[in-house]
Order: C-alpha cells, then sequence, then structure tokens
C-alpha cells in the first residue's frame, strides 16, 4: 500500500470545539496510516483505496451550529450627553469611546464638531458612531448649546475713588462716566447710582450697573471721600537778606492771579483773617519769621516780577502742600530767591494745566519734586529758566500732555539730568529749551519730535551738549533759527534729517566751530532765510563742496543770503554758480576763484 493510496478521512460532522478536542484522535489515524503503509500491509490489493475513520463525539456535538456575532459595540461618551459652550470661546470635545464583546478595539467616529459656531446663540448636535467587525453599528449623541454665561465689562472713565475737599469749588464731584462691553451684546448701558454731599465730611458709594441680555451682572462701584482741607503752610521772613521785595519790613504781600479766590490766612500771629478774595498784605508788630496757614479757594500763589509789587524774596520755605485742589502754577514762585521746599506731601495738580514760568530765576531752589504729578500740565515755558541750584531727578515725570517746553531749561546752569524716556509726543514747541546750558549733555535720540514745529535756539550756547539726535523726525519744524549757535562741541550727524517743512535757517550753525557735517542731503525747497547759517562754523571745504552740490539739484527759493567761512573748491564751483545764477543766492564765503 502507498501512502498515495490514502486518499479518503471521513471525519463526518465536526463542529470547531469538537475539531479541537479531537485534534489528538486525527493524529493517531494519521500515524498508523503511515505506518501501515510503510510496512506493505493493508490486506488489499495494489491500488485499493483504503479508508480510515475518524470517530466523532456526536454526543457531544451533534446539532451544534457556528456561532455569529449580532451584538453592536457599546458607546461611553467622554463628560455628559448635554454640555453648554461659552459664547465666543473655542469649543473643545471630549469625544467618546466604544467598547465590543468580540472585537478588541472599536473606533469612534465623531461628526458634527466642525459646524459648531460659538459667535452665535443655537444649539448644536455631535454624533458618534461605532461599528465591529460584524458590521454591527450603534450611534449615540451629545447636545453642544452655545450660551453666554459670562458679564459685561464694565471701565471707569477716570480714577476708582475721589478724594475731595469740603465746600470748596475747585474740588466738586463730577460724574465723568463709564462704559461697558459684553462679548456677546457689545455696548451696554451703564446705570449709575449714588450722591455726594459736599458740605458733609464722609465716603460716599457710587455704584455702576450693567446687565446684558442673558441677564449676566457687573457691578462696580468707587469710593468719594469728602475731608476736611489741610493748609498751605509756608514760612515767611519779613526783613530777609535779599532785596527782591516790595513792602516794609514788618510786613508780606500774598499774591494771586485773577479771580475765584475766597481763602482764609492765620498770620501765625494770632491773627486769622477770612474771606480774602486777591492780593492781600498783612502787618505785623516786629520783624521776624512767622509760619503762614492758607485755607479756603486758592488756585494759586502767584509771584510776579517784585517791581509788581511782590514779596519774592521774604518767602523763605513751603512746609505743607496740604489738599488744596491748584488750579496753576504759572509764576507761582518767579524769582523767590530763598525759597526751599520742606513739604513731604506733594501738591494736588490734577486740574493744572500752566506751570510755566514756575521756578523762573529761583536762584536756590534745589528740592526733590520726583514725585508729582503733572500728567495735566500742557505748558512747562521757562519752568526751570535760570534756576541755577536745579538737579532734581524727574525722570518719572509724565509730561506726555505737555504742549509748550519753550526755554524750559534755558541757563538752568547745573541740570543735567537723564531724561531720555520722556513722552514728548504732544510738544509743539521746543524754542530755547536747552539755550545757554553749561553742562547738560544727555541722551534725546529716543523723543518723539514729531509734532514740534519750533526749534530756534533749542541748544543755542549750550556749551556741554553733543548728543546723538539723528533719528528725530523733525518733518514738521518750520524753525530752526540758531538752533545750534555758538553750540561749541556740538558735532553729529544730522545728515538725514527731513527739513521738508524748514522755512527758517538762518544763524543756526553760526559758532558752532565744532560741526562739520555733509548737509548736501537736506531739502531746502521751501527755506527762505539762511542768512549766517553757516558763518563761524567748523564747516570743512569737502562738507562745503557737498552741500552745494546736493542743494544745487533742487528747486531752491530766490535772492537769499547766504553765508560760511567754509572754502568751496572746483569741486563745488559750478553748484556754487548754478545756484547763484539761477536762483540769485548772494555768497560770502572763501573762494581760491
Amino acid at each position: 500500500m502507498s501512502l498515495s493510496s490514502l486518499t479518503v478521512f471521513n471525519f463526518g460532522y465536526l463542529g470547531l470545539s469538537n475539531i479541537i478536542r479531537n485534534c489528538s484522535r486525527l493524529l493517531v489515524a494519521i500515524s498508523f496510516a503511515l505506518t501501515l503503509a510503510a510496512c506493505g500491509g493493508g490486506g488489499g490489493d495494489s491500488g485499493e483505496e483504503v479508508i480510515i475513520e475518524v470517530p466523532v463525539d456526536d454526543a457531544t456535538d451533534a446539532g451544534s451550529e457556528v456561532a455569529v456575532d449580532t451584538t453592536a459595540p457599546i458607546i461611553t461618551l467622554n463628560g455628559d450627553a448635554e454640555v453648554n459652550a461659552e459664547f465666543g470661546s473655542t469649543y473643545t470635545d471630549l469625544g467618546a469611546t466604544a467598547t465590543d464583546d468580540v472585537d478588541v478595539v472599536v473606533d469612534v467616529i465623531t461628526t458634527g464638531v466642525d459646524v459648531i459656531d460659538t459667535s452665535s446663540f443655537s444649539t448644536y448636535t455631535i454624533t458618534y458612531t461605532a461599528t465591529d467587525a460584524a458590521n454591527n453599528t450603534t450611534t449615540k449623541t451629545r447636545t453642544v448649546t452655545v450660551v453666554d454665561t459670562t458679564p459685561p465689562v464694565i471701565t471707569l472713565a477716570d480714577d476708582e475713588d475721589f478724594n475731595l475737599v469740603q465746600n470748596n469749588r475747585y474740588s466738586k464731584y463730577s460724574e465723568s462716566g463709564a462704559t461697558a462691553f459684553d462679548l456677546a451684546d457689545g455696548d451696554i448701558n451703564v446705570v449709575i447710582t449714588g450722591d455726594v454731599d459736599h458740605s458733609a465730611i464722609g465716603t460716599y458709594t457710587i455704584t455702576y450697573t450693567a446687565t446684558d441680555n442673558s441677564n449676566n451682572i457687573t457691578t462696580l462701584s468707587r469710593s468719594v471721600n469728602v475731608e476736611e482741607q489741610t493748609p498751605f503752610i509756608t514760612v515767611w521772613d519779613t526783613n530777609p537778606a535779599g532785596t527782591n521785595f516790595s513792602s516794609a519790613s514788618n510786613q508780606i504781600i500774598i499774591g494771586t492771579d485773577g479771580s475765584g479766590y475766597n481763602f482764609t490766612v492765620d498770620w501765625g500771629d494770632g491773627i486769622i483773617e477770612e474771606n480774602l478774595t486777591g492780593d492781600t498784605t498783612h502787618t505785623y508788630s516786629a520783624e521776624g519769621e512767622y509760619t503762614v496757614k492758607i485755607t479756603g479757594e486758592f488756585p494759586g500763589i502767584y509771584f510776579g516780577y517784585h517791581t509788581r509789587g511782590y514779596d519774592n524774596d521774604k518767602l523763605l520755605s513751603v512746609e505743607q502742600w496740604g489738599n488744596n485742589p491748584w488750579q496753576s502754577m504759572e509764576n507761582a514762585f518767579n524769582e523767590t530767591n530763598q525759597m526751599t521746599f520742606n513739604a513731604t506731601d506733594a501738591p494736588d495738580l490734577s486740574q493744572v494745566t500752566r506751570m510755566n514760568n514756575m521756578f523762573y530765576d529761583c536762584l536756590a531752589f534745589n528740592s526733590d519734586i520726583s514725585h508729582w504729578d503733572v500728567s495735566n500740565v500742557t505748558n512747562m515755558s521757562a519752568m526751570f529758566e535760570e534756576t541755577n541750584s536745579f538737579n532734581q531727578d524727574i525722570t518719572a515725570w509724565d509730561v506726555s500732555s505737555v504742549t509748550n517746553m519753550s526755554r524750559m531749561f534755558k541757563y538752568a546752569d547745573a541740570f543735567n539730568q537723564d531724561i531720555s524716556a520722556w513722552d514728548v509726543s504732544s510738544v509743539t514747541n521746543m524754542s530755547e529749551m536747552f539755550a545757554n546750558t553749561e553742562i547738560f549733555n544727555q541722551s534725546l535720540n529716543d523723543w518723539d519730535v514729531l509734532n514740534v514745529t519750533d526749534m530756534h535756539d533749542m541748544f543755542s550756547v549750550a556749551e556741554a551738549f553733543n548728543q546723538d539726535i539723528s533719528q528725530w523726525d523733525v518733518s514738521n519744524v518750520t524753525t530752526m533759527d540758531r538752533m545750534f549757535y555758538k553750540a561749541e562741541v556740538f558735532n553729529q550727524d544730522i545728515s538725514q534729517w527731513d527739513t521738508s517743512s524748514l522755512v527758517n535757517a538762518s544763524n543756526m550753525f553760526n559758532g558752532a566751530t565744532a560741526f562739520d557735517q555733509n548737509l548736501g542731503e537736506w531739502d531746502m525747497s521751501n527755506v527762505t532765510n539762511v542768512t549766517n547759517m553757516l558763518s563761524s562754523s567748523g564747516l570743512s571745504t569737502v562738507n562745503y563742496d557737498a552741500l552745494l552740490n546736493g542743494w544745487s539739484t533742487q528747486i531752491l527759493k530766490p535772492n537769499l543770503n547766504f553765508s560760511t567761512n567754509a572754502t568751496v573748491s572746483s569741486a563745488g564751483l559750478d553748484a556754487w554758480q548754478y545756484i547763484e545764477n539761477t536762483y540769485n543766492w548772494v555768497f560770502n564765503h572763501n573762494s581760491p576763484f
């Protein structure tokens, strides 16, 4: 018998479980057949089919069938089935997972997330679908509702709290209002409640309420404190060492400016005067120093020039500013040559816009005023002019409202503080600002001077100034006459300045003996005055030739006189003659021709 003749195995009906259980029977049958063939046995003829039957345990598996998977996966949501999404937010879905009794891993397909728009109020449905290997499918949903639970944001128009002086016309509470914005509804109306009694000392509450369309409510409040007035305290000497005063040796004069006064003075000798409305003179029984206290409506102290009848030299010190709501500091301490500040508090300058001439010619003044709030001041003209001793740190001052800084530090011989961080973007007038300063030499290159129109004499006779100001945008400046007049050390490259608005450049560098820069690229098309522009300057032949060659390519104003001590060479000859012949300029310069 050959192995090939063993062709039929009759297993009968085998279910999967019977096949597994009868594997050993099958292996035994196969082993027997192979042995029989090897021995040539079998008892049959050659080619006879041999049938080996493997018994099946019919009793165990009779009537069994193949199992079929008809159970769908189970989906479990991560998070709740109903959720809210905040209006205007980015919705992030938590997703879902699926399990199956047969398959190990079943993917979940999510649809509907991409259509959720939180910029509008609506309800969206997210669908999760899972399908197993037997194609059993299940779905589950999540409902997403866009809601607004964020209250409006209230913004007050000014500081949160107010301190007012009792019964003072310059210290009244004036509601400046508030605004409210809601992410869903935009601008929201603000309801303001609360009153202030200016006649009664106390703390009053003003409440601001805003409610959006989803009934989200925001409230904000501020306190308004009505306080008893604290006095403005000064010390005077009726008979000082100086000569800058007008009254007798046992008198003092308190100066006022204009109207709006109704004040009380405690003269320091037991006498108190009330209801004063203007300049007032007090006579003491004896010469000496007296402490004077002022309360009431006193918008400003005023010292004009002594020839106008004021006691400038008799004021020795300011001991306390008090809570007086000052209205002006114009000429406040003009020529008070003996005066100093011992006060540790700061004046209330919240309503002050004018500080021009405030410390003009205060020869001894050098007190710390770094903590003053000058953010509402617009005029600082001549504020420290001829304040020869002043050199205090005013770096942190907020000067963003100032428009006039003319003569601000003129003749301020000791001043040399870093003011590079000042916001001067509102300033239009810087004329004579640092004129005649002896030691000032600080960086100013970062200043925004775009709105400045007048720079005449700005650094005139500034003995030490030689800083880089090449980054200045001077495109709106019309007046630069005498800007660097006799500024003997200044020699910075300002060749790229935009001078398209410049009209007056007369004497601009006259006497600036160190200045030697190429100004050939300056736009001179609107200039009408160049008289002595570079007279007695340090301008070299090379840079003078470059100036002529550059200017000759422009359309210039006719009939101008130009002076310089520089010498023109053959390199600038044609340009010089072109300007002279075409525009009828008169040149006063050195020429070898």
